[in-house]
């Protein structure tokens, strides 16, 4: 009885553990691109630690912030861990095309919560999220038209994530 309570605990354990990589997957391919895209002229990666302290820090409102919207935003990104943006806009039409194709390869495997596209410009919204909960985890944003992919590694609430991305 012992060794069968033992290997069911063990086998709901994988169970759990089995349930993420894909998340994981896609997180670990998107940082190892973002350092292979460091070698490329023209292309910039700024990596964030907590986003929400940063921000807090710059802007020097030591937790309290004056106006509303400053206020809104800085309760949107509390509980967001990590912000990292890729920028290659500069790099030649070469590396564009290399470095495009390596992240829509990633992105392939991630789960696209919005695509939207004006005046020709598209915008797709990755991320994951739980059935029945406003919450969405690990956020990203790729912009192809712009060469821009924006990571926020943590949980956002979808309202909060849809005023950002209307503003």
């Amino acid at each position: 009885m012992k060794k069968l309570l033992v290997f069911l605990s063990m086998a709901i354990f994988l169970v759990s553990c089995a349930g993420t990589p894909k998340k994981s997957e896609v997180n670990e391919a998107l940082s190892k691109a973002f350092t292979e895209c460091k070698q490329y002229k023209g292309a910039t990666v700024l990596e964030l630690g907590s986003a929400a302290t940063l921000i807090k820090g710059i802007a020097g409102l030591s937790g309290e912030a004056e106006d509303d919207d400053t206020k809104k935003a800085l309760e949107a990104i509390k509980d967001i861990d990590d912000l990292t943006v890729l920028t290659f806009e500069d790099c030649s039409d070469e590396d564009k095309k290399v470095i495009k194709s390596k992240l829509e390869s990633i992105l392939e495997k991630a789960e696209i919560l919005l695509e939207a596209s004006e005046d020709g410009e598209k915008v797709q919204v990755f991320g994951t999220s739980k059935e029945g909960t406003n919450v969405v985890n690990d956020v990203i944003v790729y912009i192809p038209d712009e060469c821009t992919v924006v990571c926020l590694m943590g949980s956002i609430s979808m309202d909060d994530l849809t005023q950002m991305i209307n503003v």
